[in-house]
């Protein structure tokens, strides 16, 4: 019975697979307009799709060097509501508004006692008490950080648009996007919602399917940079440049079922820094799939983890339910 539900036909999210909606979530990148890799297979003419996702992180990073003081160590939940709509033959256009919640959370005993099973490193966990909020930033005895109150917030709004260059997904090949995002100063920098600042983003979003013995495998991959605006978050330091891009593969082993694991990269955002968890390059990894359900809504589950250590939360759990109309 499961087979024949997991195998019966989607009308609506057939054809390429998109990559997981997922991007650096410290409190120090969250706030610029750092995208995800965005799908290579724009929507068809006036098709609507909406998104509701949720991020929950839990950061702690905890960094010295001479005058330089960095901790971050607390949870973050980002809650991001999305439209996107295509309009004629190649154009998406859309928005996304996200709202930000930062406190001391719930996730430190959870995260302490996983660390103890598989004799992972602490890096200084059990060093602080638990479940607490504190981020802060201090150079040269000026303190250019320090929330300890939990803060919550409306985030800075995004204007997406994004133009099909190439789409053989008729023949379910390929497919090439070029996208741009607009983010708006609509958040609050003392909250750490909104970097206070107005940036652009332009890159290019890539999918190559094949057909294996086991299902459908797609190759995806984006790359793009990030124009900063000036903002209030550690404001002498903010790069005006940033790189950014990500690889990976997903599987389709049923029409429903989409397997997937994903590398995302972006350079530093900030200098003048001695630390990693400020001045650094960022890898993390995500895996995770989708599930279809009926005819128009998809379900994304993933697991984001650091793979370049502080330069990335701990561990992120994300989920988006999309519906498209």
């Amino acid at each position: 019975m499961c087979s024949l539900i997991l195998c019966f036909p989607s009308a609506v999210y057939a054809g390429l697979a998109s990559p997981l909606s997922v991007s650096n979530q410290s409190p120090l990148v969250q706030i610029h307009g750092l995208p995800a890799m965005g799908r290579a297979l724009l929507l068809p003419d006036g098709q609507l799709e909406s998104e509701l996702s949720i991020d929950v992180t839990s950061h702690f990073i905890r960094q010295q060097h001479g005058s330089e003081t960095l901790l971050l160590d607390g949870e973050s939940y980002r809650y991001a509501l999305r439209f996107a709509y295509g309009c004629g033959d190649r154009l998406e256009i859309g928005l996304e508004l996200p709202y930000l919640r930062h406190t001391a959370g719930q996730l430190d005993s959870f995260i302490d006692d996983w660390h103890d099973v598989f004799s992972l490193p602490t890096a200084g966990r059990e060093n602080v008490p638990v479940d607490q909020l504190l981020f802060f930033y201090e150079r040269s005895g000026m303190q250019d950080l320090a929330l300890t109150q939990t803060s919550e917030g409306l985030g800075d709004l995004r204007l997406n648009a994004a133009w099909q260059l190439q789409d053989e997904s008729g023949a379910g090949t390929t497919a090439i996007a070029l996208h741009g995002s607009l983010k708006l100063p609509t958040g609050e920098s003392e909250k750490l919602t909104g970097s206070g600042g107005l940036d652009v983003a332009l890159w290019l979003s890539a999918a190559r399917q094949r057909r294996v013995s086991w299902g459908n495998l797609t190759l995806l991959g984006s790359l793009g940079l990030l124009a900063l605006g000036d903002g209030d978050v550690l404001r002498g330091q903010q790069r005006s440049l940033v790189g950014f891009g990500g690889l990976g593969f997903a599987l389709q082993p049923w029409q429903r079922v989409r397997l997937q694991i994903q590398a995302d990269f972006h350079s530093s955002f900030y200098d003048q820094s001695h630390l990693r968890g400020v001045d650094s390059a960022s890898l993390q990894l995500a895996t995770g799939g989708a599930l279809t359900f009926g005819k128009a809504d998809e379900l994304e589950l993933a697991v984001v983890e650091d793979l370049s250590s502080d330069t990335a939360p701990d561990v992120v759990f994300h989920a988006a339910w999309r519906h498209r109309f």
